[in-house]
């Protein structure tokens, strides 16, 4: 009988019956045949509806009037055991409730299992019966059974069976527990095998086969809103490749490893498998852009596009305006506050003082010289969060300019006293935070003035007034050079970066780098004195043999400085030795003591067999016997006296660069704390590393002389145990240059990339490196906690909103010269202040007077070499019209160079003027008479134009080398390279459209869409360009009119 007949009925199912009635082993073992029977016997026919398979029959559902025979029939069967027919009352009526309600449609309780209630097939229509086809027997399918408004869906049952019972349904081993789930898995197998049978005439083969047909016709060309707005629509049978892809990802294999994941893991490694020839060759190419470009094409559809990455990219390096980058003289710079603003969330562990290093430094950059400023955190925790301090990638640049650290490119690039780094400094001051300088002697030497120099008498030193003389003072009581005390208190007036000079650390690498040098010239030159002593060639075969067993003792211990590999010295025409330089490496093993080397250690003292094993020519005194502790073995010879003072130095320098980190005592072992922790030199180091010092002292004047000791010896005796007791975290090699030196390498490796580039590939080299760190220190961020990434993403997208209402001015500085900053801040005190004077001939007072007039009105004068020329620099000559009007060949070289320059050559009377306060208004009424230069020849020097160059490298984005252009224009397509151009290399997808023009914005859409686009970015929290612009779009509809009318005008504009 099918469906059609019990209309009005009630039915039950018979599974839930047979656990009701207590007869689910009954039937199981004997089957429906003795039930049906007693039931046909009570006038019930019919009742039960079934299914037949080919080897039995199955009864799905049974109506309440036979079931409530059975329940009331007592014992219809032999075996029932006494008793049931009173438990199965006692159970009615916790039945008839359930019934009642079902039929009057009462709200049922939502704890009890769906499929233990009744089902109305009254409200399934004849065409959900026929679902499958007119013939379907006499007898309804399993699956034909009549679905209520009120059914579960299988995927709600799955997630309720697996919330419940933490069953993992996705595992085809898993055993089910909700029987309905088994149930309709086993109704869903058999329609699908009669699809199969029926609809396509075959087996599993055909039902895939249209099922790939149908989902290849069914592709998804709708985004995912409209799905989301399709998700209502009743299903019609399509499939699609996303269904597809779905079930993959959730069928599992075994093991708990999906399809999909197999694919990838296993099927797709081996398609894309990449053998050891092809790992070589990619790495032999030593270019990052060409590996990638390889692996493109080896692994398709595994990378993002080059076109994506390269508007990725762009959109990256964009984000890099919240920095403020700007120009400078021959570089650019970046805000260093708002690189401290994104550091922090870096480290954002930071809390309380932060310490920063600022480093500054000179070094080449392929051809060209460069010098850059940059900052690291020098903070005791970055240690126990995995920063290292002398890391280069934790150097972040502020500046970058061309032609190195001389004192005049540093005024015209960072200020003199207001420039960003200046505001930087002032800030932290505020904040109560540190920053120190890091760099070499020369470059604190050109912050800090204009007259130091190693070769001054009293301006050798920026930390101490001392004088060449008094180098070698010590006290008389005890000899020793501390007792004197000395203090770091000298005054700077014309400094450019407002750091104290005890916060301008010395650099014990470079230190021990320079000593070394001087002590090796200071042994040469004793071998030379002590061999002049023997006459004839004697004295000149010991000489010769003297140093060749110091190169060859410096050469055992792996120090080479020469063409074949070795360690050697070379002296010129006269016999003098040439300079020469050593690395800190290699300073440090040449005046280590081979005991240092280990007990075994094969190396020989480097003066072994160099100098003499005979008395020194004077005896040690007394008291610096006493002080060196040397016994009375102790023999007094050249060699052992100068080994000592080698030793001496060396141990200074392990002091000075150690860095100890200690654990204290009672705290959690491998804490992560500061507070557990002691950082730095103790006390008896600093003690050790002072007498040290002072022997050091003494036993260098004794064997060379006070004058011998060079200004880096002076700030390891002086300066440097200051410091150590001065640093809060009490180690000066924290502060010291490597990093910085290594961040220089950095940035050429990254720029070259192991190629001949010279700098002319289409962007400024400097604004290449900058984007290049931000999109480095971008990217660290991002890896990290997701809330500080989400935090820093919330700052971008904050910050650029801000430039865009504020409309940042141009990043182009309108003058670059060095004393334009200046000339704004002068009084009548001071007025002129910021101006820089040079003195040039004979004046009507003398240039010492002049020197002083000019600096009690607060300018200076310049007296050393004339800068670089391609420094836009603002001097005022002072000179006088005899000088001017001389031949050619007979003007001085500086009033030559002023006038190829354009500077102001001015006449004396300028100063006395100001100085009297009658100075004109009008700077001309000062200019001296230029005619005859202006009437020069262009043989005379004065006729030259001044180069430019840098300053056009720095400022013109889209600069083109000399070499490109002049080979664009010769080419030749007929050429050999061209034919094989043609014939062998791809072409450039997308090049045409890069040479063209940028697209204007000319309709009021366009305006909105850029004015807006970061913001509603930022709101919908995605860099999906397609929902992007469908929200502009929207917005851009419902806009009112008088809104609309701005971005109308704009467009008319």
């Amino acid at each position: 009988m099918g469906p059609a007949d019990f209309r009005g009925s009630c039915y039950l199912k018979c599974r839930d019956a047979n656990e009701f009635l207590g007869q689910r082993a009954y039937t199981n073992k004997r089957g429906w045949k003795p039930v049906v029977a007693f039931l046909e016997k009570q006038g019930f026919s019919n009742d039960t509806i079934f299914h037949e398979t080919t080897d039995n029959v199955n009864h799905d559902y049974i109506s309440v009037g036979a079931f409530l025979t059975l329940l009331f029939a007592g014992n219809f069967r032999a075996d029932e055991p006494e008793g049931t027919v009173q438990e199965r009352t006692a159970a009615l009526k916790r039945a008839v409730v359930g019934i009642v309600s079902s039929q009057l449609n009462l709200p049922e309780c939502a704890d009890e299992p769906l499929e233990n209630r009744p089902v109305h097939i009254n409200e399934v229509g004849q065409a959900e019966a026929d679902i499958h086809g007119d013939n379907m027997g006499d007898h309804a399918e399993a699956n034909e059974v009549p679905r209520t408004r009120s059914s579960m869906s299988t995927a709600t049952l799955i997630a309720r069976e697996d919330k419940r019972k933490d069953v993992n349904i996705d595992k085809v081993s898993s055993r089910l527990a909700s029987r309905t789930i088994q149930g309709r898995l086993t109704r869903h197998k058999e329609a699908i095998s009669r699809i199969a049978s029926d609809v396509h005439h075959g087996g599993k083969e055909d039902f895939i086969e249209a099922t790939i047909l149908l989902a290849n016709k069914s592709r998804s060309q709708t985004t995912a809103a409209d799905q989301l707005e399709e998700a209502d629509i009743p299903w019609h049978g399509d499939v699609t490749a996303e269904d597809v892809l779905l079930m993959t990802k959730k069928i599992h294999t075994g093991a708990n490893k999906t399809i999909y994941e197999d694919i990838l893991t296993t099927h797709a490694a081996n398609k894309f498998f990449i053998t050891s020839e092809e790992i070589i060759h990619m790495v032999d190419t030593m270019n990052s852009n060409a590996i990638i470009s390889a692996l493109r094409k080896r692994l398709p559809g595994f990378f993002a596009t080059e076109r994506k990455t390269r508007e990725r990219k762009r959109m990256i390096n964009a984000q890099m305006n919240i920095l403020e980058p700007k120009r400078t003289a021959t570089g650019m710079s970046i805000s260093p506050e708002k690189l401290r603003e994104c550091l922090l969330y870096l480290y954002h562990w930071l809390r309380d003082e932060e310490w920063w290093r600022l480093f500054g430094d000179a070094s080449k950059f392929g051809r060209e010289k460069t010098c850059i400023f940059g900052l690291t955190n020098v903070n005791s925790s970055q240690l126990l969060n995995g920063i290292k301090w002398h890391s280069p990638k934790e150097v972040w640049m502020t500046h970058f300019f061309f032609l190195g650290d001389s004192r005049a490119n540093l005024e015209a690039n960072i200020g003199r006293r207001d420039g960003r780094l200046n505001d930087f400094i002032g800030l932290m001051a505020n904040l109560g935070n540190k920053v120190y300088l890091s760099g070499d002697s020369m470059f604190f030497d050109a912050v800090f003035g204009t007259n130091f120099g190693p070769t001054t008498k009293a301006n050798w030193s920026i930390y101490v007034d001392d004088t060449v003389e008094s180098k070698g003072d010590y006290h008389q009581d005890t000899g020793r050079r501390s007792y004197l005390q000395k203090r770091i208190t000298r005054n700077h007036d014309d400094k450019l970066l407002d750091v104290e000079a005890l916060d301008a650390i010395v650099d014990p690498n470079h230190a021990i780098s320079r000593i070394t040098e001087k002590l090796l010239k200071l042994v040469v030159r004793s071998i030379h004195q002590v061999t002049s002593l023997v006459p004839g060639k004697e004295g000149l075969r010991r000489r010769q043999l003297s140093l060749k067993h110091l190169m060859s003792n410096i050469s055992d211990r792996d120090v080479q400085r020469g063409k074949n590999g070795t360690f050697t010295l070379q002296f010129n025409e006269k016999d003098e030795l040439k300079d020469f330089t050593l690395n800190t490496t290699a300073a440090e093993v040449i005046l280590a003591p081979p005991t240092a080397f280990g007990a075994d250690s094969q190396y020989k003292p480097v003066l072994e067999n160099v100098l003499p094993e005979t008395g020194h020519g004077s005896k040690l005194p007394d008291d610096l016997r006493a002080l060196l502790g040397l016994g009375d073995d102790f023999e007094e010879s050249t060699r052992s006296l100068v080994s000592h003072l080698h030793h001496l130095m060396w141990k200074m320098y392990k002091i000075a660069t150690s860095e100890f980190v200690k654990q204290k005592e009672g705290t959690v072992p491998d804490s992560c704390m500061e507070q557990d922790y002691t950082f730095g030199l103790s006390n008896a180091q600093i003690a050790e590393y002072v007498d040290l010092a002072d022997k050091y002292h003494r036993l260098f004047m004794f064997l060379y002389g006070a004058r011998e000791l060079t200004p880096y010896m002076m700030k390891m005796i002086d300066v440097l145990p200051v410091q150590m007791q001065n640093l809060p975290f009490r180690s000066p090699m924290r502060l010291a240059t490597e990093a910085g030196e290594h961040r220089h390498y950095l940035n050429t490796v990254y720029f070259y990339q192991h190629t001949t580039r010279g700098g002319g590939n289409g962007n400024c080299v400097i604004q290449q490196l900058l984007e290049w760190q931000w999109r480095q220190l971008r990217h660290r961020i991002l890896e990290g906690p997701a809330p500080i990434a989400d935090a820093f993403e919330n700052y971008i997208a904050t910050a650029q909103i801000e430039l865009l209402q504020e409309k940042t001015p141009d990043t182009t500085v309108d003058d670059t010269r060095s004393d334009y900053h200046q000339e704004q801040n002068t009084s009548d005190d001071t007025p002129l202040r910021g101006k820089t004077f040079i003195l040039c001939g004979r004046l009507t007072i003398s240039q010492e007077e002049m020197t002083t007039k000019i600096t009690s009105l607060g300018g200076r004068t310049w007296d050393k070499a004339i800068p670089h020329e391609e420094i836009p620099l603002n001097w005022y000559i002072i000179a006088s019209q005899r000088d001017c009007d001389k031949p050619a060949k007979d003007v001085p070289l500086i009033i030559a160079e002023g006038f190829r320059r354009k500077w102001n050559i001015i006449s004396e009377k300028y100063v006395h003027d100001t100085a009297s306060g009658t100075t004109a208004l009008n700077m001309s009424q000062y200019s001296l008479d230029m005619s005859r230069l202006q009437e020069t020849p262009s043989r005379f020097m004065q006729a030259l134009q001044p180069s430019t160059r840098h300053n056009r490298q720095a400022n013109d984005t889209k600069r083109r080398s000399a070499l490109t252009k002049l080979r664009r224009n010769v080419f030749d397509e007929n050429s050999a390279a061209a034919v094989q151009k043609r014939l062998f290399e791809a072409p450039q997808r997308g090049k045409e459209n890069m040479q063209r023009p940028k697209k204007r914005f000319t309709t009021a859409k366009d305006h909105f869409h850029k004015a807006n686009f970061v913001q509603i970015r930022w709101e919908l929290g995605t860099h999906d360009l397609g929902l992007i612009n469908s929200e502009i779009h929207k917005r851009w509809k419902t806009l009112p009119d008088n809104q609309k009318e701005r971005y109308q005008q704009a467009a008319l504009a």
